[in-house]
């Protein structure tokens, strides 16, 4: 799906697909060249094996969180632009250790902030 202005450049692009292979076809044509990426990995388990609190039942271990998003975050860096951004969605008993390897691939002084989000009791995000 693209959003195009009037002189038929495209602006904006959403890329709909299964994300390694996808993000690795991007880097033929959008290397250096993305203004912003926004990821949504899946929330995982705690170290003593729990579930975070939520719908998704797509949990992973915390090792296999960090190990499915290390790749995909290289890819991501090669395809951000100097002054580009990246935003990842994840639950507070991974925010840590995700931000670590963010700090590890893109460089820890590279990292502005972290907007926590409030939510309804009884409900942990």
């Amino acid at each position: 799906m693209s959003f195009e202005n009037d002189k038929n450049a495209i602006t904006h692009k959403l890329i709909i697909g299964d994300n390694y292979p996808a993000l690795l076809n991007l880097l033929i044509t959008y290397r250096e060249k993305i203004k912003m990426i926004y990821i949504d990995p899946p929330y995982g388990k705690d170290d003593l094996g729990e579930f975070a609190k939520t719908n998704y039942e797509n949990a992973i271990t915390r090792d296999n969180l960090l190990s499915m998003l290390k790749p995909r975050l290289q890819i991501a860096k090669m395809l951000l632009k100097d002054d580009g951004v990246i935003f990842c969605s994840i639950d507070d008993r991974n925010q840590a250790y995700v931000k670590c390897l963010f700090d590890d691939i893109f460089g820890e002084r590279n990292f502005i902030f972290s907007a926590p989000r409030v939510v309804k009791k009884g409900i942990i995000t």
